[in-house]
C-alpha cells in the first residue's frame, strides 16, 4: 500500500527506527529523533544494498517517486 502525505504526517516516533514501505523497495526510514529520509533497497551482484534518496520534507512524495524510477534507470543500465 502507498504512502501518502497525511500517513507520512500522522506517524508517531518510537524509541527504535521504523521502516514504513511505500512501493518497489522504496521506504520512509524514520529515527527516533525525528528524520525521516527516503530509501531504496535494491540488489547489486548478490549483495543487498542500500541506497538514500532524500529526506521527507525536503523532496515531495511525487519527487521522490520520479527520483526512485530514474535510479531504478541507472541501477538498470550498470
Amino acid at each position: 500500500m502507498a504512502l501518502t502525505d497525511l500517513k507520512i504526517k500522522s506517524i508517531k516516533l518510537t524509541s527504535r527506527p521504523q521502516k514504513v514501505p511505500d512501493a518497489d523497495g522504496m521506504y520512509l526510514y524514520v529515527t527516533p529523533s525525528g528524520t525521516k529520509p527516503w530509501r531504496m533497497d535494491y540488489a547489486f551482484n548478490g549483495k543487498r544494498l542500500t541506497h538514500t534518496l532524500g529526506k521527507y520534507f525536503y523532496l515531495t512524495l511525487a519527487a521522490v517517486r520520479a527520483k526512485r524510477a530514474e535510479v531504478k534507470q541507472l541501477f538498470r543500465t550498470a
